[in-house]
């Protein structure tokens, strides 16, 4: 009896085999498969991003987006090659952010945003202008894990994400403040845009830094260079944007 209840615990160990920790911040071991952790609905908890860019004359912009839970900012810094610094500042408020992923390698992504900022107006007549843009975004595709590469990353470490159509709408409400105190407010039209996308055209790689039972750290190098050059008769001109920065998205069940 022994021999055989010692067997049947051994073949209990095989058949719920621990997963190994992949990611920096993974549990150490989990009974649950890497994409059954993967796979749920999540909602964004937290989402961290700063970008720097500098053209070929010298222009540079940095980009800096915090967001936790419902609220952020959109910080943007212009330092031109010539001429004064600015910075612009926009508060965003969060009204959706899901994320979904099944175990069959589909996603789906909505997010729905409400960006706000003022300009001033000149003072003579105007006093002030008062933005709130609506944003709505849906994005639709499937997902795979990336294999190692050498010494920098493991198996399953990397999940790609492969977008195959994306529908987007957008609306801006104005509303302009003058100087004797009243105020009007108008509204844009309905922009609404789609594209669909062949499979493997529109990409984005992130690295797991973590994925436990109900929360996933993803997190994206943004440094590359890009380049657009134009030709007029015998003369070509290359435009260069030099990007360095990342990104990193924290998602709760």
């Amino acid at each position: 009896m022994k021999k055989s209840l010692i067997a049947l615990i051994g073949l209990g160990l095989l058949v719920v085999s621990p997963s190994c920790k992949k990611g920096e911040n993974d549990p150490a071991l989990s009974l649950s498969s890497r994409k059954s952790r993967l796979a749920g609905e999540y909602n964004l908890d937290s989402w961290v991003s700063y970008t720097k860019t500098t053209d070929s004359d010298n222009n540079v912009v940095e980009t800096t987006i915090t967001l936790d839970n419902n609220d952020g900012t959109r910080v943007v810094k212009y330092t031109p090659d010539a001429g004064a610094i600015s910075t612009e500042t926009r508060n965003i408020t969060v009204s959706k952010a899901a994320f979904s992923f099944t175990k069959d390698g589909t996603f789906v992504i909505e997010i729905n945003t409400t960006t706000t900022w003022s300009e001033p107006g000149g003072g003579w007549i105007v006093d002030e202008y008062i933005y709130s843009v609506d944003e709505t975004s849906t994005e639709l595709g499937t997902w795979s894990f990336l294999g190692g590469e050498s010494e920098e990353f493991k198996n399953k470490e990397r999940v790609m994400m492969s977008v195959n159509m994306s529908e987007k709408t957008t609306q801006t409400t104005t509303e302009t403040v003058y100087t004797d105190g009243s105020s009007d407010t108008s509204e844009s039209d309905l922009f609404g845009d789609s594209d669909e996308y062949a499979s493997g055209q529109y990409i984005s790689v992130y690295n797991i830094d973590m994925l436990k039972g109900k929360e996933m750290v993803l997190k994206q190098d943004k440094t590359g260079e890009f380049s657009n050059s134009t030709t007029s008769g015998a003369l070509t001109v290359t435009f260069t944007i030099m990007q360095e920065g990342n990104v990193e998205l924290r998602l709760v069940e």
